[in-house]
């Protein structure tokens, strides 16, 4: 410990010295503009394991007819199964991945997941686009998964499929810097102008 005055240090400059515009750089550099703040904080809470599954609400004191998962009874609803091991999700998760040219899909948890989407691609303007692409399916799986339990509303994965792509393509042609594809070219490949 030093003698002397208090003071804010930081390693975002040269100087060491705290100063707010360092830092908002640093978050523009890192942030992923594309997504919104609500799917980001989303995908953190069910990194968390902290998104109401059907065994939370019941514990919660929320009556469900089933602690099932949705589209298959006889399968336990939790986050990694709603998100990972759903023979629903795995199906809307390998059509997705295989529009970005991507042909992994065998993942044990949801942590496992986010690892792959964050690593593919190495910080390119790909990745960005892949994060928001899958973050995209992620938030979908989870509305899908609700609208079958509380709805009784059931989406084909065809039809999710489509979804994700429409509905991620807004998001970047509503909240990115105008680095958006044709949405022609996007239905065939979303990498068209990474």
């Amino acid at each position: 410990m030093l003698n002397g005055e208090d003071r804010w240090s930081i390693l975002l400059d040269d100087d060491r010295k705290f100063i707010v515009g360092a830092l908002r750089r640093r978050f523009d550099q890192q942030w992923n503009k594309e997504i919104s703040i609500k799917v980001i904080c989303f995908i953190w809470k069910a990194v968390q394991k902290r998104i109401l599954t059907v065994k939370a609400l019941q514990e919660k004191g929320v009556l469900i007819k089933s602690l099932g998962c949705g589209s298959f009874i006889s399968c336990f609803d939790c986050v990694d199964h709603i998100i990972v091991h759903c023979p629903f999700t795995c199906e809307i998760r390998r059509e997705i991945f295989k529009w970005c040219g991507i042909y992994q899909s065998m993942f044990n948890n949801l942590e496992d997941i986010i690892s792959f989407i964050n690593t593919w691609g190495n910080g390119s303007k790909k990745n960005n686009r892949f994060i928001a692409i899958s973050y995209g399916m992620i938030w979908n799986l989870l509305k899908y998964r609700n609208d079958m339990l509380f709805k009784s509303i059931f989406t084909s994965p065809s039809k999710g499929v489509d979804f994700i792509k429409s509905s991620v393509y807004l998001w970047i042609k509503r909240r990115g810097r105008g680095e958006i594809c044709k949405w022609g070219d996007w239905v065939s490949s979303p990498f068209h102008t990474c």
